[in-house]
């Protein structure tokens, strides 16, 4: 039970990481309503996605990762598909999340603390402080995680409580 939930921690920080945040701050420049249009979109690709995923799962009788369930259905071709495409959404993730912290970091930098400093070079050290922090043991991660998302959490519920109306 205890590792569904760190599961589940782990898969909901991520999607609110992208869903929540980096999809509206990317989008913000070309309008409300193509923003609106385009995420609804996203919303419906990954729906449908999921609904497909879950139904393959559900015929094999047992979760297989995108590469094996391909091998099982379709052959070698098919699982190499999967698999580089698995790789190649690794690697967009990775670049998305490099590119949206560094470019964030930067902008404290320049707003709050005055300083200016080069994008590659906040890429640079962002992306060794990530790999100082996976090489870590994994329940170092996960606790990190946790914290991070209880914090979540709990800051979440304090904003929908600020914006409450008072109780009279």
């Amino acid at each position: 039970m205890k590792k569904l939930v760190l599961s589940i921690c782990l898969v909901a920080g991520t999607a609110v990481g992208v869903g929540m945040i980096a999809l509206p701050m990317v989008l913000c420049k070309i309008g409300i309503l193509p923003t609106i249009g385009l995420i609804l979109g996203v919303w419906f690709f990954m729906y449908i996605s999921s609904l497909l995923g879950a139904e393959i799962n559900l015929r094999a009788g047992y979760g297989l990762p995108i590469g094996k369930l391909a091998s099982l259905y379709s052959g070698r071709i098919a699982s190499s598909i999967g698999n580089a495409s698995f790789i190649l959404l690794i690697y967009a993730l990775l670049c998305a999340y490099l590119y949206g912290g560094a470019s964030v970091l930067q902008s404290f930098f320049a707003s709050y603390m005055g300083w200016s400093f080069n994008l590659k070079s906040i890429i640079l050290i962002y992306a060794l402080l990530l790999v100082l922090i996976l090489i870590a043991p994994v329940k170092s991660i996960l606790r990190v995680n946790r914290f991070l998302f209880t914090n979540f959490l709990v800051l979440f519920g304090l904003l929908v409580l600020g914006v409450l109306p008072p109780y009279n």
